[in-house]
């Protein structure tokens, strides 16, 4: 198993990747309206630092929890928002 710290590491990374791919694709012009989804990263970052500290403690965890469903519905439907926007 990857162990808790690890885990928290990779989520941690994959996060992060998501706004850096999101970065390339509006700055190559691909999907520039889409940079609305960029009005997530304080919550993502709040989720990243909570499980990066609180990543042995599951009740603390639940927050971090939480806000990841936020980033993890609003950055797509933000993406899609800006791509239905930039099409008109």
């Amino acid at each position: 198993m990857l162990g808790l710290k690890r885990a928290s590491r990779i989520y941690s990374l994959v996060i992060v990747l998501t706004y850096v791919l999101l970065l390339v694709l509006v700055i190559a012009g691909i999907l520039p309206v889409s940079a609305l989804a960029f009005v997530t990263m304080p919550t993502a970052i709040r989720a990243i630092t909570l499980v990066l500290r609180d990543y042995e403690n599951d009740q603390k965890l639940m927050k971090a929890l939480g806000l990841n469903v936020i980033v993890v519905l609003a950055v797509p439907f933000l993406v899609s928002l800006g791509t239905v926007i930039g099409s008109l």
